[in-house]
This record gives structure tokens, C-alpha cells and sequence, in this order.
């Protein structure tokens, strides 16, 4: 895939081997925007992008009620930005029945996900609910988790993209393109 291939050059360029942070936006029930930044965990050769999250946070819920997202990856040495849309599934700790034929591949996808992550991020997840009145004892906010398995409050959330926007700042003209999931992927020029 043509824009793929582009976003992992430039992603390797920017960040090497470090994790990078991008934009994740979602909307609300009443169709309020929220777009906060998140590490992206992982970027399959599909195109699949990865990210962990608190199954208890408002982004959760905000991807269950409504699971379309957009990732905005912004590459501030290379002058380049690329919008990733498409829908997003938490994977979660519980299958659901009609699910069943799919619950190994689930417990691998956050196996692998939990044992990535450091004991300091392990931690953010045996915190108080995110977002939630702040708890006045700093000792519920533990530095370091060892734990080996994934408490049920960690989820993958996983988005299959199926529309992607490339801006290239370093032309006059910009250069634009978008690629669309149809059969296949199919890329077209845009004006900037």
C-alpha cells in the first residue's frame, strides 16, 4: 500500500525506533468532538494501528457508542501530516459468545500489548477511573505495576483504516493526496 509504505518511511525518519504520539479524535453521544494524544503501540502491515486504553475512560465509551475515529500523525522535520480514518474495535478482556471463535486471537492481541508495556505504564492502569473526581490519596496512584496478566479494565483499541489523507507541506503548492478503501486502495490528487 502506497500511502503505508509513506507513513512508516516517514514515521521511522521522525521517531526511529521511539514510540510516537499521535492525535486520536472520536466523537460523543451528542456529537461533541474530543481529540486527545495517544502512543501508537503498533501499525500492522495491513494498516491496522494500535493503541491501549482504560476500558473505563470516556474514549471507550465514546468508541463503543460511536466507533468511527480519525489519527492525525504529524511529522514536524519532514513537514508532513497524515490522517488516518476509520472504525474503531476495543478488545476488551470478556469475548462476547457470538465471538468465541475469535477469543484466542483476542487474549493474544492484549497478551502481547500488556507484556510491551513498562511497569510504569502498567501502573496508569490500576489508577482511579480516569477522568472521575480526583482521589485525594496520591498512594491510589501507584508508580510501577509488575503484574504479568492484564487487568480487565486494559483494553487494544484496534482501527482498520479506510481513508487516509496525506498533507506535504514542503512544496509550493502543498502536495495532498487521499487514498480510499473501495475493493482496494485507490489514491487521488487533492488541492491543498
Amino acid at each position: 500500500m502506497e500511502w503505508l509504505k509513506e507513513l512508516r518511511d516517514g514515521l521511522d525518519a521522525e521517531f526511529g525506533t521511539r514510540p510516537f504520539v499521535v492525535t486520536l479524535a472520536t466523537v460523543d453521544l451528542t456529537g461533541w468532538p474530543h481529540a486527545r494524544m495517544v502512543v501508537c503501540r503498533r501499525i500492522d502491515d495491513d494498516g491496522t494501528i494500535y493503541v491501549v486504553s482504560d476500558a473505563r475512560s470516556q474514549k471507550n465509551m465514546q468508541v463503543r457508542a460511536r466507533p468511527a475515529a480519525e489519527f492525525c500523525f504529524w511529522l514536524p522535520t519532514l513537514r508532513t501530516q497524515f490522517r488516518v480514518s476509520g472504525d474503531i474495535v476495543p478488545v476488551a478482556a470478556h469475548v462476547p459468545e457470538t465471538a468465541i471463535d475469535l477469543e484466542s486471537e483476542t487474549t493474544r492481541v492484549r497478551r502481547e500489548a500488556w507484556e510491551k508495556l513498562s511497569p510504569t505504564a502498567r501502573a496508569l492502569f490500576a489508577w482511579p477511573v480516569p477522568g472521575e473526581a480526583r482521589v485525594d490519596d496520591d498512594a491510589a496512584f501507584v508508580k510501577s505495576n509488575d503484574a504479568t496478566s492484564a487487568p480487565d479494565n486494559f483494553e487494544v483499541l484496534l482501527t482498520a483504516p479506510r481513508a487516509v489523507e496525506r498533507l506535504d507541506l514542503n512544496t509550493h503548492p502543498h502536495r495532498r493526496r487521499r487514498w480510499m478503501l473501495e475493493t482496494e486502495w485507490v489514491g487521488v490528487d487533492l488541492n491543498p
